[in-house]
């Protein structure tokens, strides 16, 4: 049901932006302090990635109707250009949970895209805490 309402609220999102998230996906895991490589297309929809400008990227976290952010990504200054931005998951991300990548415009930060829920692997877990 959780994922559920997360991709209704991703295909709500996708229908009023073209952005369209490729990796990762339903099903898909990124590994903690290793490469994990967030990709997109446009599926030149109006309106299109081109009118995106800069966009920041946050992994975020929790219920779909109060997502978290739990890392800042990075920015992209054009994601009609830039089809992919690789990041390293922060070693203190639970593997228990699930998250998904936010996209947010700068020029339209109501414009919000959001991946599908997808998994972190290799949780350390401090063992003096």
């Amino acid at each position: 049901m959780f994922s559920f309402i997360l991709f209704t609220l991703a295909a709500a999102q996708l229908a009023s932006a073209s952005l369209y998230v490729t990796f990762p996906v339903k099903d898909s895991t990124c590994a903690v302090q290793t490469p994990c490589q967030v990709k997109w297309q446009d599926t030149n929809s109006p309106p299109s990635t081109s009118t995106m400008g800069e966009t920041r990227l946050d992994l975020v976290t929790g219920d779909a109707s109060n997502l978290q952010a739990v890392q800042f990504i990075g920015g992209v200054l054009d994601p009609n250009q830039a089809t992919a931005y690789t990041f390293s998951p922060n070693a203190s991300l639970s593997s228990k949970a699930q998250y998904a990548i936010r996209f947010t415009p700068n020029k339209n930060p109501a414009g919000v895209v959001f991946s599908t829920y997808f998994s972190i692997t290799g949780w350390i877990r401090n063992i003096f805490s």
